[in-house]
């Protein structure tokens, strides 16, 4: 019996084209994904996450302190993603005790730093694009149809590097998106099952097999530490690239030799 990996994606960034960004960030869409060879290896990744120590912290507390704590008092089910870090919201809600500013710049920095190492311990390969939406309306007439959307062209970049990493069947998870989008995905892996190439890109020299995936689903990042980690990856690479990344968690990311970063238009 074929063995079953599972990938998990998540976006940072709005996919659509702004005529004018007024900031960096706003140009970029960034697509990560995280491959597991095993979905054992996501829940040890989570069993990691939650033995985490919150950095500068009296008494060692760790998440996994925060997170009984969260949910004792509210009794909701916790997340453990980018946003919920840097905002102070969730279980991170009581870092807002630190006064000094400085200081918690960089627990969070030190703690999202924590987590993507973990994530490339786990991880059997992380591959993340990076569409400069700038670039592309630029050449934006030029592209077939299909390529002409951040997200699909994202998806076809990210799909063409992981399925020839997969030793068995693939299971994509996705973070939920618009509907309308979940049905354009899933036509495309429909289409690109079919045809045996990328319906975008035909000329691809390398050859994806996408007859390894065999389901595609997209869920609630709640109760889904996978969806976690694509998040963390997804933040960290657009922070980097919008130039507003201060600690070492894309460091980590490029020093792992199971890490691959696609930039798109290159120019």
């Amino acid at each position: 019996m074929n063995s079953t990996s599972v990938v998990f994606i998540d976006e940072s960034g709005r996919p659509n084209i702004p005529k004018k960004p007024s900031r960096r960030k706003d140009e970029l869409f960034v697509l990560a994904s995280i491959l597991f060879n095993d979905y054992k290896l996501v829940e040890n990744m989570y069993e990691s996450f939650l033995n985490v120590v919150i950095p500068h912290s009296a008494g060692n507390i760790t998440i996994k302190d925060l997170a009984n704590f969260y949910t004792l008092l509210t009794g909701d089910p916790i997340e453990i993603k980018a946003g919920h870090i840097l905002n102070l919201v969730g279980i991170f809600s009581p870092l807002r005790a630190f006064r000094d500013e400085k200081l918690l710049a960089r627990i969070k920095e030190e703690l999202i730093s924590k987590l993507v190492s973990i994530i490339m311990d786990y991880a059997a390969y992380v591959v993340t694009v990076v569409i400069n939406k700038r670039r592309l309306r630029g050449i934006h007439d030029k592209l077939p149809p299909m390529a002409r959307d951040p997200r699909l062209l994202a998806i076809d970049f990210l799909l063409s590097r992981i399925v020839n990493k997969v030793p068995g069947n693939l299971t994509i998870v996705h973070d939920e998106i618009e509907e309308g989008y979940e049905v354009i995905i899933k036509d495309y892996i429909a289409q690109a099952k079919r045809l045996g190439k990328s319906p975008i890109n035909p000329k691809l020299k390398i050859k994806p097999n996408y007859r390894v995936i065999s389901r595609i689903e997209f869920k609630n990042s709640i109760g889904e530490p996978g969806i976690w980690a694509a998040d963390l990856v997804a933040n960290t690479v657009l922070r980097k690239r919008a130039g507003t990344l201060t600690g070492n968690a894309y460091t980590v990311l490029v020093s792992s030799t199971k890490y691959l970063e696609v930039m798109y238009p290159v120019k």
